[in-house]
Protein backbone atom coordinates (compact mmCIF):
# COMPACT_ATOMS: atom_id res chain seq x y z
CA UNK A 1 0.00 0.00 0.00
CA UNK A 2 2.77 2.51 0.72
CA UNK A 3 3.73 2.61 -2.95
CA UNK A 4 0.48 4.43 -3.73
CA UNK A 5 1.74 7.36 -1.66
CA UNK A 6 4.53 8.00 -4.15
CA UNK A 7 2.68 6.82 -7.23
CA UNK A 8 -0.50 8.91 -6.96
CA UNK A 9 1.09 12.00 -8.49
CA UNK A 10 3.21 10.21 -11.08
CA UNK A 11 0.41 7.86 -12.21
CA UNK A 12 -1.92 10.80 -12.71
CA UNK A 13 0.72 12.70 -14.70
CA UNK A 14 1.73 9.73 -16.85
CA UNK A 15 -1.67 8.11 -17.37
CA UNK A 16 -4.11 10.96 -16.88
CA UNK A 17 -6.54 11.21 -14.01
CA UNK A 18 -9.28 8.99 -15.40
CA UNK A 19 -7.01 6.13 -16.45
CA UNK A 20 -4.93 6.28 -13.26
CA UNK A 21 -8.02 6.15 -11.06
CA UNK A 22 -9.55 3.34 -13.11
CA UNK A 23 -6.53 1.06 -12.84
CA UNK A 24 -4.23 1.94 -9.93
CA UNK A 25 -4.12 0.32 -6.50
CA UNK A 26 -7.69 -0.95 -6.66
CA UNK A 27 -7.59 -2.84 -3.37
CA UNK A 28 -11.31 -2.66 -2.56
CA UNK A 29 -12.31 -3.57 -6.12
CA UNK A 30 -10.06 -6.61 -6.02
CA UNK A 31 -11.68 -7.79 -2.79
CA UNK A 32 -15.16 -7.10 -4.16
CA UNK A 33 -14.30 -9.37 -7.09
CA UNK A 34 -13.13 -12.19 -4.76
CA UNK A 35 -9.38 -11.67 -5.14
CA UNK A 36 -7.19 -12.25 -2.11
CA UNK A 37 -4.96 -9.31 -1.18
CA UNK A 38 -1.55 -10.19 0.21
CA UNK A 39 0.26 -7.16 1.63
CA UNK A 40 3.88 -6.90 2.70
CA UNK A 41 6.33 -4.14 3.51
CA UNK A 42 8.55 -4.33 0.39
CA UNK A 43 11.36 -3.15 2.65
CA UNK A 44 13.87 -1.52 2.01
CA UNK A 45 12.01 0.17 -0.85
CA UNK A 46 9.07 1.12 1.40
CA UNK A 47 8.72 1.52 5.15
CA UNK A 48 9.05 -1.78 7.03
CA UNK A 49 6.35 -0.81 9.56
CA UNK A 50 3.12 -2.65 8.66
CA UNK A 51 1.08 -0.39 10.97
CA UNK A 52 1.90 2.57 8.72
CA UNK A 53 0.89 0.58 5.65
CA UNK A 54 -2.37 -0.46 7.28
CA UNK A 55 -3.05 3.25 7.76
CA UNK A 56 -2.19 3.89 4.12
CA UNK A 57 -4.57 1.20 2.87
CA UNK A 58 -7.36 2.66 5.02
CA UNK A 59 -6.76 6.37 4.40
CA UNK A 60 -4.95 6.53 0.99
CA UNK A 61 -3.82 10.13 1.52
CA UNK A 62 -0.51 10.89 -0.25
CA UNK A 63 1.86 13.48 1.26
CA UNK A 64 0.65 17.00 0.55
CA UNK A 65 -2.87 15.84 -0.31
CA UNK A 66 -5.92 16.69 1.77
CA UNK A 67 -8.16 13.91 0.49
CA UNK A 68 -7.77 10.23 -0.33
CA UNK A 69 -6.62 9.15 -3.76
CA UNK A 70 -9.48 7.05 -5.14
CA UNK A 71 -11.47 7.07 -1.86
CA UNK A 72 -13.75 4.27 -3.04
CA UNK A 73 -10.71 1.96 -2.77
CA UNK A 74 -10.05 2.61 0.95
CA UNK A 75 -10.06 -0.59 2.99
CA UNK A 76 -11.63 -1.14 6.36
CA UNK A 77 -9.37 -2.25 9.22
CA UNK A 78 -10.54 -5.87 9.02
CA UNK A 79 -9.62 -6.17 5.31
CA UNK A 80 -6.25 -4.46 5.83
CA UNK A 81 -5.36 -6.77 8.73
CA UNK A 82 -6.42 -9.82 6.76
CA UNK A 83 -4.20 -8.76 3.83
CA UNK A 84 -1.22 -8.51 6.19
CA UNK A 85 -1.89 -11.73 8.08
CA UNK A 86 -3.72 -14.80 6.79
CA UNK A 87 -3.80 -13.70 3.13
CA UNK A 88 -0.07 -12.93 3.12
CA UNK A 89 0.61 -16.29 4.77
CA UNK A 90 -1.57 -18.01 2.16
CA UNK A 91 0.35 -16.31 -0.67
CA UNK A 92 3.57 -17.78 0.79
CA UNK A 93 1.98 -21.24 1.26
CA UNK A 94 2.49 -20.84 5.01
CA UNK A 95 -1.12 -20.41 6.17
CA UNK A 96 -0.98 -23.84 7.84
CA UNK A 97 1.66 -22.42 10.22
CA UNK A 98 1.20 -18.63 10.50
CA UNK A 99 -1.23 -15.85 9.61
CA UNK A 100 -3.81 -16.38 12.35
CA UNK A 101 -3.96 -17.31 16.02
CA UNK A 102 -5.26 -20.84 15.70
CA UNK A 103 -4.54 -24.17 17.42
CA UNK A 104 -1.39 -25.76 16.02
CA UNK A 105 0.05 -22.55 14.56
CA UNK A 106 3.18 -20.76 15.77
CA UNK A 107 1.41 -17.96 17.67
CA UNK A 108 3.45 -15.05 16.29
CA UNK A 109 1.76 -11.79 17.31
CA UNK A 110 2.26 -8.29 18.68
CA UNK A 111 0.69 -6.33 21.53
CA UNK A 112 -0.17 -2.77 20.51
CA UNK A 113 -0.39 0.38 22.63
CA UNK A 114 -3.99 1.06 21.67
CA UNK A 115 -6.90 0.03 23.90
CA UNK A 116 -9.18 -1.35 21.20
CA UNK A 117 -9.51 -2.08 17.48
CA UNK A 118 -12.00 0.80 17.31
CA UNK A 119 -9.37 3.21 18.66
CA UNK A 120 -6.80 1.85 16.23
CA UNK A 121 -9.21 2.22 13.29
CA UNK A 122 -10.03 5.79 14.28
CA UNK A 123 -6.54 6.94 15.21
CA UNK A 124 -4.68 4.49 12.97
CA UNK A 125 -1.71 5.02 15.22
CA UNK A 126 -0.14 2.64 17.66
CA UNK A 127 3.20 1.40 18.87
CA UNK A 128 4.31 -2.19 19.33
CA UNK A 129 4.65 -2.82 23.06
CA UNK A 130 5.55 -6.51 22.82
CA UNK A 131 6.29 -9.14 20.19
CA UNK A 132 5.69 -12.86 20.64
CA UNK A 133 7.28 -15.51 18.42
CA UNK A 134 5.95 -19.05 18.70
CA UNK A 135 4.06 -17.92 21.79
CA UNK A 136 7.16 -16.67 23.65
CA UNK A 137 7.90 -13.03 24.33
CA UNK A 138 10.74 -11.93 22.07
CA UNK A 139 10.51 -8.16 22.64
CA UNK A 140 9.01 -5.79 25.17
CA UNK A 141 9.16 -2.02 25.38
CA UNK A 142 8.92 -2.30 29.18
CA UNK A 143 12.20 -2.94 30.97
CA UNK A 144 10.56 -5.12 33.65
CA UNK A 145 9.18 -7.47 30.97
CA UNK A 146 12.49 -8.01 29.17
CA UNK A 147 13.66 -10.69 31.58
CA UNK A 148 10.70 -13.01 30.90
Amino acid sequence: PDHLLDDADSATKKLGSERAERGSYLFKSLLTNNAQLAFGSDWPVADINPLKSIRTSMKRIPPGWEKAWIPSECLCLKDALKAYTISAAHACFLDKYVGSLSPGKYADFVVLSTNSWEDFATEVSADVEATYVSGSKAYSIRAEDKSE
